[in-house]
């Protein structure tokens, strides 16, 4: 039996065929743009996360931060992050089902809150 293997090994490799298995969910990778706006009065990291990790970066009153998430399906959740320097944190979980997700942080420094709104 092992040398009917070898066989059909060394025919393939002759003729340079390359036989590849790749799992079927890495077809249909999501790609998600996340866009955070700070519209209040304090600097916090804003984050935007996915189910392997995500990215985060610090904005100031006024700034937008962009990121891209890649969920495994679109009922796969993204989360949203608010963390306030010297103060409190907010997190948004959601499934987007979309291409494109917009979020405002707002509240006070203690009290932060993240919510959806629609992009622009």
């Amino acid at each position: 039996m092992s040398s009917g293997i070898q066989r059909v090994l060394a025919t393939a490799i002759a003729f340079g065929t390359v036989i590849a298995f790749a799992p079927a969910a890495s077809a249909a990778k999501l790609r998600v743009e996340v866009e955070v706006t700070n519209k209040a009065r304090y600097t916090a990291s804003l984050c935007g996360l996915d189910w392997l990790g995500g990215y985060c970066h610090e904005a100031k009153p006024g700034e937008t931060k962009d990121f891209t998430v890649y969920p495994r399906h679109a009922d796969d959740p993204i989360e949203i992050r608010v963390v306030v320097r010297k103060g409190g944190s907010a997190y948004f979980d959601t499934s987007t089902g979309g291409k494109k997700s917009c979020y405002e942080a707002g509240g006070t420094a203690k009290k932060p809150t993240v919510t959806q709104v629609d992009c622009a």
